[in-house]
């Protein structure tokens, strides 16, 4: 089972996720700690707020955004006891059938103890569009390769306003890498 121990799915309106600790233990299989995604309905204008996301399983994404609008994540704890040779995220926001748009990261603090996430956030256009309003602001990363990680699927980056700025990032690779066509 690859489940998110928390997952939050369908028309997930005006609500808030705050001040959870979410641990991932190590027996338990991969997937996530915290999922938001949509089935009958797009989530859209909810705040995801001072949680501690603790990821347990090597080399898995810690929280996983998909076909989600007007979307604020800030001010949570993301730490992986292995975040693995260069395969996950920490963030990963993904456009499936919704348009991805309005998406604030402000202010998160993300950690890995070994290992190296391949990014602290990934925007992934794949089967939809990226079409701008995403800020990635005021973050703190360490043990990454890249800062941000923009990748196409299907879909593409259109009328793109998307702003990455004050992060403190270690990266080992680059502040952001563009794969796929992004």
């Amino acid at each position: 089972n690859t489940d998110a121990v928390v997952r939050v799915f369908g028309t997930f309106v005006d609500s808030l996720i705050t001040q959870n600790t979410i641990d991932r233990d190590p027996a338990a299989s991969a997937g996530p700690c915290l999922t938001v995604e949509k089935s009958t309905g797009a989530p859209a204008r909810f705040s995801v707020r001072a949680n501690i996301l603790v990821q347990e399983i090597a080399s898995t994404n810690v929280l996983l955004l998909a076909d989600v609008t007007q979307c604020v994540v800030q001010g949570n704890m993301l730490r992986s006891t292995n975040a693995g040779a260069s395969t996950a995220h920490a963030f990963d926001v993904q456009a499936l059938t919704v348009a991805m748009d309005s998406i604030l990261i402000a202010g998160n603090q993300i950690m890995a103890v070994a290992g190296t996430w391949l990014s602290a956030c990934r925007l992934l256009a794949n089967g939809a569009n990226v079409t701008g309003g995403v800020n990635f602001c005021g973050n703190m990363a360490t043990n990454i390769a890249n800062g941000m990680y923009f990748e196409v699927v299907a879909g593409n980056f259109t009328g793109n306003t998307i702003l990455m700025g004050g992060n403190t990032l270690n990266s080992s690779v680059a502040d952001y890498t563009n794969a796929g066509g992004a």
